[in-house]
C-alpha cells in the first residue's frame, strides 16, 4: 500500500474508535438527563459493554502496527506527522488498560452515579460511600495500570491533563490561595452589608428559553445541539455536530443557573469549532482538558462577569422579561456577580469563592488518594477544610461532599483543571483584549472574540500540546499574574 493507502486506512479505523465514544457519550448524556431510575443497572451494563467493545478496537495490534508503520514514512506533512504522534500515544495509553477494567469501570460509575443521586436526595454521603470505595479501589487500579512510576493521584492529574503532577500543581494553588485570602481579608464586606443577590423568578420553560435564545446569539449553533435540564450541569458531544448542552433551574430564580448555563456553553462551542474536516483524527479532538475548561470559564466568567458583558445581557434580559428587570442597571448586574462573598455552594461562589473551593476539593482528592485520608471520613473533613476557608460549615453533606458530581462519576484528578482552566482563560483574555478590538457589549462583539478563539483554537485541535497553543497564541507561557490580576480587578471595580 501507498503511504495516502495506508494513512486513509489510519483514518477509517479511528473514525470507527470516534463514533464508539460518541454513543458513549450520548448514552451517559440520557443516563443524567432522561433515563428512568429503575434502568440504571441496565445502562451501566450497556456502558460497560460499549466501552469494552471500543477498548478491543483501539487495542488491535493491526491499528498499532499501521500507525507505527505510517510514523516511520519521509514525506508526512505537518498534520500527518500530528495525527501519528497523538495517535499513537493514545494506543500506548490504552494498551495498557486491562480490558476487564475498562468494562468494571463503566458499569460501576453508572451505579455510583444513581446512589449519588439517592444520597442527594437524602442529604447522606453514607448512601452511596461503599460503592464509592469500591469505585476508587477501581481507580487506584487503573492508575497502578497506566502510569506505574507515578503515584496514584499523579496518574489520574496525568490522565486528565498530560504532563500534570501533584506537586507543582499544589504548590500554584498555594500562590493563588494566599492571594485570594489576602483579598478577602481586604475586601470581603460584612455580612449586613453585602448587597442582597438579585433574583429573578421565571418559570423552568421560560429559563430555558432564555438561555437557548442568549446562547444562539453568543454563537452556539442549536442545529448542532440542544439544550436539557438536569441536576448538575454537563456537556455532552457525540462530535461537533451533535453538542448537548445541559443547564440546572429554580423557578424562582433565572440567575441561579444562567453562569452554569454559559460554563456548559462554552464547553459546547469549543466542540462545534473543532475542525471536521480530521473528524475522528487527534486534529478534531480538543487540545486538552485544561484547554476545555479555558473556553467555558472564559465564556462563564471572563466575558459573563465583566463590565462589558452586561450592557449585552441587560438588554436580552429586558426583552425577555421587561416587567421585572426595568429597575435593573449594568451596575448592579456588574457587582451581583462581583460584590465579593462566601459560599458553601461551589456553582453560587464569586471568583474568589470559587478559587477556594477548587483548592478544597483538590487538597481533600490528593489526602484520599496518597491514603492519608480514609473514604469515610471525607464528611468530617470537608467540613473542616469549610470552616477553614469560609468561616461557615456545611448543615449536611448535601451541603458538602454531595454537591459535586464528579467523584461518583469516577472523574478522580479532575478539579484542578478548573483552576488550570481560568488561569488559562485570563491569559487568553488578556492577550484577545491586546488586538484593541475587545468591545464586548453587543452581539458584534462578542461574535468577534469567538471568531478569534475559533481562529487560534479551537480549529487547531491537538496540533500542539496546552502550553505550546497557548504560548503560540498569547505570546508567553502560562503565568500566574494574569489570572491573580484579573481576581484583584473585580474586587476593586465596584
Amino acid at each position: 500500500m501507498s503511504k495516502q493507502e495506508k494513512f486513509e486506512q489510519l483514518r477509517s479505523k479511528l473514525k470507527e474508535l470516534h463514533y464508539f465514544s460518541g454513543l458513549i457519550n450520548l448514552a451517559t448524556w440520557d443516563q443524567q438527563v432522561y433515563l428512568p431510575v429503575g434502568a440504571s443497572a441496565g445502562r451501566g451494563e450497556q456502558l460497560g459493554f460499549l466501552a469494552k467493545l471500543r477498548h478491543e478496537r483501539a487495542t488491535d495490534p493491526a491499528l498499532f502496527n499501521l500507525a507505527q508503520e505510517l510514523s516511520e514514512e519521509s514525506t508526512l506533512t505537518t498534520e500527518e506527522q500530528a495525527v501519528i504522534s497523538e495517535t499513537l500515544y493514545d494506543l500506548k495509553k490504552e494498551q495498557k488498560k486491562p480490558s476487564v477494567l475498562v468494562q468494571a469501570l463503566a458499569d460501576i460509575e453508572t451505579t455510583t452515579h444513581t446512589l449519588w443521586l439517592e444520597a442527594r436526595a437524602k442529604k447522606d454521603f453514607s448512601v452511596v460511600a461503599t460503592k464509592l470505595q469500591e469505585l476508587l479501589v477501581l481507580k487506584q487500579e487503573y492508575a497502578q495500570a497506566i502510569e506505574p512510576e507515578l503515584s496514584t493521584y499523579d496518574a489520574l492529574l496525568d490522565d486528565f491533563e498530560r504532563g500534570t503532577r501533584s506537586r507543582e500543581t499544589l504548590e500554584r494553588f498555594a500562590v493563588i490561595k494566599s492571594t485570594v485570602k489576602n483579598l478577602l481579608s481586604d475586601h470581603l464586606p460584612k455580612e449586613h452589608s453585602l448587597p442582597r443577590l438579585l433574583q429573578l423568578p421565571a418559570k423552568t420553560d421560560r429559563q430555558m428559553e432564555f438561555f437557548t435564545k442568549l446562547g444562539a446569539k453568543i454563537g452556539f449553533d442549536f442545529n448542532r445541539g440542544r439544550l436539557d435540564r438536569t441536576v448538575h450541569p454537563f456537556m455532552a458531544s457525540a462530535g461537533p455536530s451533535d453538542i448537548r448542552l445541559t443547564a440546572r433551574c429554580k423557578d424562582e430564580d433565572l440567575f441561579y443557573g444562567l453562569f452554569g448555563f454559559l460554563h456548559e456553553m462554552g464547553h459546547g462551542l469549543y466542540e462545534q469549532g473543532l475542525n471536521s474536516e480530521w473528524i475522528g483524527t487527534p486534529l478534531s479532538d480538543p487540545c486538552s482538558l485544561v484547554v476545555h475548561e479555558s473556553q467555558s470559564i472564559l465564556f462563564e466568567r471572563q466575558l459573563g462577569y465583566s463590565k462589558e458583558f452586561q450592557t449585552f445581557l441587560l438588554a436580552e434580559l429586558q426583552n425577555q422579561f421587561p416587567n421585572d428587570t426595568r429597575k435593573y442597571t449594568t451596575d448592579a448586574l456588574y457587582r451581583n456577580w462581583n460584590t465579593p462573598r462566601l459560599s458553601l455552594q461551589r456553582l453560587e461562589s464569586g471568583e474568589l469563592g470559587y478559587a477556594l473551593h477548587i483548592i478544597l476539593r483538590t487538597e481533600l482528592e490528593a489526602e484520599i488518594l496518597s491514603g492519608n485520608l480514609p473514604l469515610k471520613d471525607l464528611p468530617a473533613a470537608w467540613s473542616q477544610k469549610c470552616k477553614e476557608y469560609f468561616d461557615m460549615e456545611p448543615a449536611d453533606d448535601l451541603e458538602g461532599c454531595l454537591q459535586d458530581v464528579h467523584w461518583y462519576a469516577g472523574l478522580w484528578g479532575y478539579f484542578p483543571n478548573y483552576l488550570g482552566g481560568a488561569m488559562y482563560a485570563a491569559q487568553l483574555m488578556e492577550s484577545y483584549k491586546r488586538t484593541g478590538s475587545a468591545n464586548l457589549t453587543s452581539e458584534e462583539g462578542i461574535r468577534a472574540l469567538l471568531g478569534w478563539l475559533r481562529l487560534n483554537l479551537h480549529s487547531q485541535g491537538r496540533k500542539l500540546g496546552a502550553e505550546k497553543l497557548l504560548e503560540k497564541i498569547t505570546g508567553s507561557k502560562l503565568q500566574v499574574d494574569p489570572y491573580l490580576a484579573y481576581l484583584a480587578q473585580g474586587v476593586l471595580n465596584q
